[in-house]
């Protein structure tokens, strides 16, 4: 009996609790992710291991034991203290491993330390403007590339980009920083009272907190409703309000709206000096004439003046208005064949945060010396998509096809030699342009 006491005893400690196994393993897996937290990289990698060695396919243990490894030789490489370029480099890490609370934190952790640190502007800029991340802002995109051109080495090399983002930087924060009012606007449009939804923009331009370009812009698309609402008088006070403002893409809008009034006012020849304006602003507007040829335009078109007719005609024709576009780009041949070099053209978006980020690498010691030895740069500014319509579409789509930024090498005859896009550029973590890789590519390309 006493044997039979024992043995049961004895098979009683043997047996292990139903689930005791995965409680061991969300103890260490836990533990882990709680160093994690404070960034014990080296702790949370042996708790994952413990976790592993209990329950090898426990949630996501073995991808996150892997993390950590990465984790483990940054913390090594920063054991002498953890500064703002540290920090930068742990934010790359995040980025290759898709936690982006985890790489957002890590910028603006190195911002705190250093608020002069390019790099974390340029990689919290980037990440905001290209991750899916809870919170995401054109704001902040905006804000911190600014940041990151004021702060760059090269500053003086950046005037450009700095310039643009006063009007097309802020224009791309408009959207988002007059929600409300765009919402109120849209839903007094959307019942008929377009009166109402022009007197919410005209009353949001006057706001003395709102830049220039946001008052270009409302003021035309309250000219447009306004004119919509055919009152004419009212119209005309809002396309010549946003004509007091900065020139932007809207600009167009508002010299195509005073044309308007104009033709329907019987005034042919003084519509026909805001086309020509608006022609001259970009070739968008040649394109925005053509399909108003049968309707607002239509008497222009018809005029039985000839001059009038003619003109009207050579303004709806978008290769014209690109012309001067396209002979500057000829000229920069030329000087390539004089000087034995190749062209660089360079497709500029002034409203796109790479583009600007680009900007930067460009000014780099480095780069400038290896495109002033072999080439002759030429930057097509595409403005807000209202230049270079025609050129665009000839050298083969390039917003469809390439985007921007993007180069064209061509040859001194004008040849395409061979197209880089920007991606390749870029650094693993997509974050950042590499000086190194577009030193590469520039001292690569040759003409057989």
């Amino acid at each position: 009996m006493l044997r039979l006491i024992f043995a049961v005893a004895v098979a009683a400690l043997l047996i292990v609790p139903v689930g005791a196994g995965e409680d061991d393993a969300k103890t260490h897996y836990d533990a882990a992710r709680k160093a994690e937290k404070v960034r014990d990289f080296r702790t949370a990698m042996a708790e994952y291991e413990r976790a592993l060695d209990i329950d090898a396919e426990y949630l996501d243990v073995v991808e996150r034991y892997d993390a950590c490894e990465l984790l483990v030789e940054w913390q090594d490489d920063v054991e002498g203290g953890v500064d703002a370029t540290a920090l930068v480099r742990l934010g790359e890490i995040f980025a290759g491993l898709q936690r982006l609370e985890q790489e957002r934190a890590a910028y603006e952790e190195a911002i705190v330390l250093d608020p002069d640190h390019t790099d974390a502007h340029g990689h919290l800029a980037l990440f905001h403007y290209s991750s899916r991340a809870r919170g995401r802002s054109m704001v902040t995109v905006m804000e911190q590339t600014r940041r990151y051109l004021e702060t760059s080495p090269y500053r003086e090399f950046l005037e450009k980009p700095l310039a643009d983002l006063e009007i097309y930087g802020r224009y791309r924060t408009m959207r988002e920083l007059l929600r409300d009012v765009i919402r109120a606007s849209n839903a007094a449009a959307k019942v008929g009272e377009l009166a109402e939804a022009a007197a919410v923009l005209e009353k949001a331009a006057v706001a003395p907190e709102h830049p220039d370009v946001f008052r270009t812009v409302l003021y035309a698309e309250a000219g447009m409703l306004r004119h919509e609402a055919r009152d004419a008088a009212g119209a005309r006070k809002a396309f010549e309000a946003a004509l007091t403002h900065v020139e932007c893409g809207e600009t167009i809008t508002a010299r195509i709206g005073l044309a308007i009034l104009d033709v329907e006012a019987g005034k042919h020849a003084t519509a026909l000096a805001h086309l020509r304006a608006a022609v001259k602003l970009g070739s968008r507007a040649c394109l925005r004439i053509r399909g108003l040829a049968e309707t607002s335009f239509s008497p222009l078109f018809t005029s039985p003046d000839g001059k009038i007719r003619a003109e009207t005609k050579l303004l709806a024709d978008v290769d014209r208005a690109d012309d001067p576009i396209r002979a500057e780009i000829e000229a920069a041949c030329e000087k390539a064949g004089r000087e034995k070099k190749l062209v660089l053209l360079h497709w500029y978006g002034p409203y796109c945060p790479f583009v600007l980020a680009l900007e930067e690498r460009l000014a780099h010691p480095l780069v400038r010396k290896v495109i002033a030895e072999k080439f002759v740069h030429y930057r097509v500014d595409l403005g807000l998509h209202e230049r270079a319509v025609s050129l665009e579409r000839e050298y083969g789509n390039i917003m469809d096809e390439h985007g921007v930024p993007s180069f064209y090498v061509l040859l001194p005859d004008g040849t395409i030699h061979s197209i880089q896009k920007d991606v390749d550029l870029l650094a693993e973590s997509r974050r950042q342009y590499l000086v190194e890789n577009i030193v590469a590519w520039l001292e690569s390309v040759e003409v057989e």
